[in-house]
């Protein structure tokens, strides 16, 4: 349910050879197939033209764009692999409210954070669309083959569980016409695969995010673009009308890697121009199809040659300077991978995340002094960026560089809310001998842990910070808040022996 700001740690690296990558191959030379559609009273995707298609870097921007628009009641259909609607508090929903009776749109734009002072982002603003009643109904299309099992409905069950869903929720989901169909905090709510998508008469807002691409490919052994052939053929076939369309590019935050923002790109051409559901893929989709199963079946060296030739053809293009760039980091030209990752934001903007992601490699490798330089530059080039903060801190913590560490966290708190920032740097400073301003941040944990039931802990560090806590509380003899951080639903186990 919740979208994390900070991404894992995995590092980006090439191997040889994969399995399906000769499939994946071949179907990056397809032709998608032709599709039949009827016209109705709006747009259709696949046979006409969707105007005015938004394509954005978060997905939460979708909320002021609905609500500019004057949009009430409607029904979404939702292509995510997350499902973006963790709870808004009451007292926000009547902020934005007012905000939206006031027509406050910059106001309503500025709420977009998941730090302390925002009023939803991207992980709840489809909870804040349907309490301001925007939407009405939510079809939310996941991209895990999960409706193909038997034993689908147990599946799906603990698939919302592992997503924060109430147990009362859950126990609301019934299959119904091929969806996982309940209500969620009021309000309808069908859960849909692929292989079923809803019939609605009525016309619908259309929102995909380009997240959902990558683990669709991966759940159903595709490629990408064979991915996006699929994809856009089915929901031609549904005949949807379209009151608004929007595509969520979600690199910001770490949903989406840097270098297939051509995805979120193409879905908008492809919406744009119906003629591409049908007809041979472009020379460029195809050149970065190929370049993205090198980069995901780890070819280091056909990369770096297969980019470099296409680089001849298409010298600005920032998505094959960002696979390129990776390939070099891989191969250990880790100049090459830095002076070609700045070429690319210097193009576009929008990849200097490419930049962090390759500092990344290096704190993963062990280069944390030489991971800093890329790290900095990143945050140069695109100071609002909600990327890797996290991970940079948890690596200075690691490295005892805890003064370090304190500016990193305090970004990521700033960004995406209290948990687990504050205990950390409630650890960090416990570390550097300063337990007044260590008892603060925990203090702080614990009112967020108070009001927020479902939380989730991603890595180690997470936990240690927690059992610190529990142990300057117990030191202090505070064990009423020593018991709210142990018996929090969804922490008890790391404290389970």
């Amino acid at each position: 349910m919740i979208r994390h700001g900070a991404l894992s740690c995995r590092i980006i690296r090439f191997r040889s050879g994969s399995r399906g990558f000769v499939i994946g191959l071949f179907c990056c030379l397809l032709i998608v197939a032709n599709v039949s559609v009827y016209a109705g009273e709006r747009q259709i995707p696949g046979k006409d033209r969707i105007n005015g298609v938004g394509l954005l870097e978060d997905h939460s921007q979708a909320l002021p764009r609905w609500a500019r628009q004057g949009i009430c009641n409607a029904v979404l259909i939702n292509f995510d692999a997350h499902d973006d609607m963790r709870r808004v508090s009451p007292e926000k929903i009547e902020i934005l409210r007012s905000i939206a009776r006031k027509k406050d749109w910059k106001s309503f734009e500025t709420a977009d954070s998941g730090g302390e002072n925002g009023l939803y982002h991207p992980g709840s603003f489809i909870h804040a669309a349907c309490k301001l009643g925007i939407i009405r109904r939510v079809y939310w299309v996941i991209p895990f083959s999960y409706f193909r099992d038997i034993d689908a409905t147990d599946r799906l069950e603990g698939f919302l569980a592992a997503y924060g869903f109430p147990r009362k929720s859950i126990d609301s989901f019934v299959m119904h016409e091929g969806c996982y169909q309940g209500i969620y905090d009021g309000f309808p709510l069908s859960i849909c695969g692929i292989e079923h998508l809803p019939r609605i008469e009525e016309p619908v807002i259309l929102s995909i995010d380009a997240d959902f691409f990558p683990p669709f490919a991966d759940w159903y052994d595709r490629d990408i673009l064979s991915a996006l052939s699929v994809f856009f053929t089915r929901v031609a076939e549904q005949n949807y009308r379209i009151r608004d369309a929007v595509v969520s590019c979600s690199v910001n935050g770490g949903f989406l890697n840097v270098a297939r923002r051509w995805i979120a790109d193409y879905c908008v051409e492809i919406l744009e121009k119906p003629k591409f559901v049908s007809e041979p893929f472009r020379e460029l989709w195809l050149v970065h199809g190929l370049a993205d199963l090198y980069y995901r079946n780890d070819r280091t060296a056909a990369a770096i040659d297969f980019t470099r030739r296409f680089r001849q053809r298409y010298p600005k293009d920032p998505c094959l300077m960002t696979y390129q760039a990776f390939a070099l980091m891989a191969s250990g030209d880790r100049e090459g991978a830095f002076d070609l990752a700045r070429t690319a934001y210097r193009h576009d903007k929008r990849y200097a995340f490419a930049l962090a992601d390759l500092g990344q490699c290096l704190i993963d490798r062990g280069d944390l002094d030489e991971a800093l330089e890329f790290f900095r530059a990143a945050y140069e080039a695109y100071p609002p960026m909600n990327f890797r903060q996290k991970n940079l801190a948890d690596a200075l913590m690691g490295a005892g560089r805890y003064r370090e560490a304190l500016h990193y966290y305090d970004i990521y708190r700033q960004r995406n809310g209290s948990f687990p920032a504050v205990f950390l740097m409630g650890k960090a400073t416990m570390k550097l001998g300063e337990e007044g301003s260590a008892g603060n941040w925990f203090e702080q944990g614990v009112s967020c842990l108070k009001d927020e039931r479902y939380v989730s802990i991603d890595c180690e560090i997470d936990a240690s910070a927690l059992r610190e806590a529990v142990n300057f509380f117990e030191r202090k003899n505070m064990h009423g808040k020593a018991r709210i951080i142990v018996s929090h639903p969804s922490l008890k186990n790391i404290f389970e022996p």
